[in-house]
Formats: C-alpha cells, structure tokens, sequence
C-alpha cells in the first residue's frame, strides 16, 4: 500500500474556505469603513477579528499552503484574494525581504488592479520590519505606479520616505503626485512645502484635495487662502475646501456654511461639512431639511443633525422611523452569519468603497445607506434638549468639542465620520498626531491612546 505523502494529509478544501471567507470579510470590514451604523470598536471585534483569525489560518499552513494556494492567489485570485494571500505570505514568511520582493515584483508585471490590491496588503501588514523595507525598496528605480503603492504604504506606516518624497511630487504621474502628498502630511516635512503649495493648482481634483491637506499640515498661509476662495462660491469639486473650513475655521467660517445652506448652494457638500463644524445654530435649519424633496439631502440633513446634537437614529426608544437598507442590528450581528448568508444569496450590503479618497467623496458614495428621520420626533427631542447648547461652542454628538470628545467620537462615533476627524487630527497638530483610520484597529489603538494624552493647544486649529 502506498504511503500518504504530505500533501494528501493537507485538508486543501479547508484552507481554500480560509482563504474565500478571509477575502469576503475583507470585503466587508472595507465597506463598513464608511457605514453610519458601526464604530470602531464593532469594526475590530466584528468583521476584522474574523479576518484576522483566517488569514493566521492560511499562515499556520505552512510553506506548502503558500506554494499551492496563496501564490496562484497572488497571481489569478480576486482583488480581495490577493490582498488576503499577500497578508499571509508576509506574515508567514521567515525572510520578509525576499517575500515583499516577490510581491512587487508581481505589482511590476500585473495589471493596475491586482496591483493595487498588493499596496493594500502592504498598508495593512502589521509586520514591524515591513517598514524598514519599504524604506530600502522605494529608493530603488521602479515604474512611477509601483513606487506609488510602496510611498503610500510607507505614509500609512508614519515612515519619512526621505529624497523619494521630491522626485515623486515633481513627477508628472498623478498617481506618484497624489503617494507623495500623502507622505508629505504623514512627515510633517516642512522642506516640500514649495511643491505642496504648486500642486493647490492641479486639474486633477483628487491631487488638489491631498495637496489641501499636506500643506495645510505644513501650516501654508497659501493653502488656506484658496481654501477660503475655493468655498466662497463652492463648485461640486469644492467639497474638500468646505469640509477643511468646516473642521479648521473659526465662527466666521462657520457662519458661512450656515449662509450657503441657506442659499441652497452645494448642499450635499455644505451638509456634510456642517455636520462637522458643530454649531447649534445649525441645528433648527437642518429640522427644516428634514422634509427637503430630495431625499438625499435630508438623509444628509439627518445625519448631521444627528452628528451635533448626539441624537441616535438607530435607538429605537427615539426613533421609529429605521434605515431604509438593512436593520442595525443585522449589520451589527456579532457572528454576522446573516450577512454571510445573504452575500452567498447575491444580497448582502452594497456600501461603495473607494480607497484612494476617505473624506470629501464620502458623502455621494454612501448617503443612500443613511437613516431618514421624522421632522416631528426630531423637533419634539430637540425642544427637551435644546437648553444643553449654547451658540458660542461647537458640539459633537451632543458633547462640547474637546480632545476628549473628538477621542471618544473616534472610540464611538459612526465609522464614516472617523476619516474626516482623523484628517482635522493630523493637519491641525502638524502630522504630530495621526489615526490611521485605513488601518487595522490595531494599529489605530495606539494612536488613539497617544491622541488622548495629547497637551492644550496642541490641536489648535481644531479645538
């Protein structure tokens, strides 16, 4: 009788489940990066606490899963397949130089899609020396889209990429552009803030936005100036600037956003932004939005009223009027075997997702997830809640905005909101201060803790 060998011993169809629900889950945990109805601790205890536990199931594997399952992966797989095959070939290797060779060298030869896929492993990798080599990769001659991904990887790891920042905010590939901005707001390196300030002006709309926030971390009187000019008579492309004005500006810009709401200007993108400038001046035109003919702008309208005054709209003691998508508490379900189930059935949750932009672009890509409200009822808690505010200070979720508030909104808050706070963390403490909200919770916990300790006046322009 023939001996079994190694491989027959291996039960391939159950790493194969591994390595499918691993990619679902990360499909998942990225869109409720930007759902209204979780938080970050449902986030790290929901569907990352999951993946996490499959991709070390792919790792306790072993060379032979590497070889058999995760490198076709690598290659042939889903999107998600290769992010979560590229997670577990990095965590699981004993060289990790040789594997991150092997993964850009595989982002060298593929399509942009697979490529990108690969970056997010790297940014999402928890290795501790994966950002040593990143550092020694990216000073290698690459192709500017592959240079790209190791700049933006290293920026979400907090590391000073050094001479590459130059070359890559004086290249001509947006995509090169747009890493290089973003390291540049992750350093605080005050030395690219001449090529900060020239890209203010690109006609690309997702480079004008990072070039925004890079050199406003960089303290840019310029980048301010055309903030203030670009949200005067907003355009759709102007939503950034408001949001900035929103989150950094002082009574004089807030008062503004009030006189563009008023005038009906860019209101998905004057809504969003007031959501975050806090005013209980806000919050009696925003009942009147409530009923808006639109029903995007009055779930926008809701949400930021929601945002200032703390009301939740998945309590049901409160509310009766419930999300039209879903019902919060399948979306929160610990073990979400709901979910699972209804993605096999083709109806699980529909959340857009995209990468390369967490703030501005929020708002189109998820509104039609959000809670609508009754005016009545919301008038009704308003009136009982009314005498806890007053005019002069800003308020988030109910709270005075203060360090500790923006930490327990970061703690607590709605995870879409996390990414806007992160970023008027980041800009207004000079990068001192970063939540990588892109990141596992993992990562974010320590940076959280540190915010929380944070001295007066640090944040500034914030609080």
């Amino acid at each position: 009788m023939k001996a079994a060998s190694a491989d027959d011993l291996i039960l391939w169809d159950v790493f194969e489940e591994h390595l499918e629900e691993a990619a679902f889950l990360l499909s998942m945990w990225r869109s409720r990066l930007l759902a209204d109805n979780y938080t970050f601790d449902e986030l790290r205890t929901g569907p990352e606490q999951r993946l996490r536990l499959h991709v070390d199931a792919l790792v306790i594997g072993g060379p032979r899963i590497a070889e058999r399952l995760l490198h076709p992966a690598l290659m042939e797989g889903e999107p998600e397949q290769a992010t979560v095959a590229a997670l577990a070939m990095l965590d699981g290797a004993r060289k990790k130089k040789d594997a991150l060779q092997t993964l850009i060298a595989i982002m060298e030869a593929t399509d942009p899609a697979r490529s990108e896929a690969l970056g997010a492993a790297l940014v999402l990798c928890e290795q501790g020396l994966l950002p040593e080599l990143l550092l020694a990769e990216v000073k290698r001659p690459r192709a500017p889209e592959v240079r790209a991904r190791l700049l933006d990887a290293l920026a979400e790891h907090g590391r000073d990429a050094g001479p590459a920042l130059s070359d890559a905010l004086q290249d001509e590939t947006p995509a090169l552009q747009r890493a290089g901005l973003a390291a540049v707001a992750a350093s605080g390196r005050r030395d690219a803030i001449f090529e900060c300030e020239q890209l203010l002006r690109s006609p690309d709309g997702m480079t004008r936005n990072l070039a925004f926030d890079a050199a406003l971390t960089l303290s840019s009187p310029e980048a301010w100036a055309q903030c203030l000019s670009r949200s005067r008579r907003p355009e759709a492309e102007d939503g950034h600037c408001l949001l900035l004005r929103s989150l950094l500006g002082g009574a004089g810009d807030h008062a503004w956003l009030l006189r563009l709401f008023e005038a009906g200007e860019a209101l998905p993108a004057v809504l969003w932004a007031m959501g975050f400038g806090g005013q209980a001046a806000y919050v009696e035109p925003l009942l009147t939005a409530l009923d808006h003919e639109e029903s995007r702008v009055a779930k926008l309208a809701a949400e930021a009223f929601c945002a200032i005054t703390g009301f939740d709209p998945y309590d049901e003691s409160d509310v009766t009027q419930q999300p039209s998508v879903g019902s919060s508490v399948q979306a929160k379900a610990g073990d979400e075997t709901e979910a699972d189930e209804a993605e096999e059935e083709g109806q699980g949750d529909d959340f857009a997702f995209e990468d390369e932009d967490l703030d501005a672009d929020l708002v189109p890509d998820a509104v039609e997830q959000l809670p609508s409200l009754e005016r009545a009822q919301a008038e009704a808690w308003w009136k009982q809640k009314r005498g806890d505010f007053d005019r002069e200070s800003r308020y988030i979720a109910g709270e005075r905005l203060e360090l500790s508030s923006v930490v327990a909104a970061l703690g607590s808050g709605p995870a879409r909101r996390r990414h806007a706070w992160a970023l008027g963390i980041a800009i207004a403490s000079g990068s001192a201060y970063r939540v990588s909200t892109r990141a596992f919770c993992s990562r974010q916990q320590p940076q959280m803790d540190a915010l929380a300790k944070a001295k007066p006046g640090e944040l500034g322009r914030l609080l």
